[in-house]
């Protein structure tokens, strides 16, 4: 699970309530 984040996609498993933005990315 921890692959598909770090590949670049906006919804991120570990937090799907965040929208898709540079914050998600920067958690990672």
């Amino acid at each position: 699970m921890l692959t598909k984040p770090l590949q670049g996609h906006p919804s991120p498993p570990v937090t799907p309530t965040q929208p898709p933005g540079g914050k998600d990315r920067a958690a990672f």
